[in-house]
């Protein structure tokens, strides 16, 4: 190394802007193809064998570094971190998560509506943290002359893969 590094983040499908075939397909096998080919998308075909690669990844970008090492997809990746991602209390968390979604609203009147829920709710437990948080994970949708504000990620379509990510 010559003392230099690039960090980079990408959005993930499902997670932000990023469109594509199967926007839902979130399984294990082909997020950690879509790692390799934003890579070389940004840096180059021959970037997974001629630099050294630091991945780093939180909760399920940590499974999808540790699936993309376990398979090999990336020779030069010479470590991996992975963050938040404790797989018996994930598998524990998934019936809770399964209650969570159906009480959670679909849509708010607004993003205020939206924080006022969060911290009732208890599910951010500060007012400021909400403002920080919510704004990036909503989406505006606008439909007959009305503005509504929906889950930029529908946690619910990726259910059938969360049991992959960490058995």
């Amino acid at each position: 190394m010559n003392g230099s590094c690039t960090m980079f983040a990408y959005d993930c499908r499902g997670h932000g802007y990023t469109k594509t075939s199967d926007d839902n397909n979130l399984s294990l096998d082909i997020l950690s193809q879509d790692l390799v080919k934003v890579l070389k998308a940004a840096y180059g075909d021959d970037v997974i064998t001629s630099r050294d690669i630091f991945l780093i990844g939180h909760s399920m970008g940590g499974c999808v570094v540790a699936d993309a090492a376990s398979k090999g997809l990336i020779p030069s990746m010479t470590c991996i971190a992975v963050i938040d991602v404790v797989e018996g209390s994930a598998l524990e968390a998934i019936s809770g998560m399964l209650g969570f979604l159906r009480t959670r609203p679909t849509e708010f009147r607004s993003i205020e509506n939206a924080i006022q829920w969060s911290v009732k709710s208890s599910t951010i437990r500060n007012v400021e943290s909400s403002r920080i948080t919510l704004p990036s994970i909503l989406i505006e949708s606008k439909q007959n002359d009305t503005t509504k504000y929906v889950w930029r990620t529908d946690l619910a379509t990726s259910q059938p893969y969360w049991e992959g990510k960490y058995n």
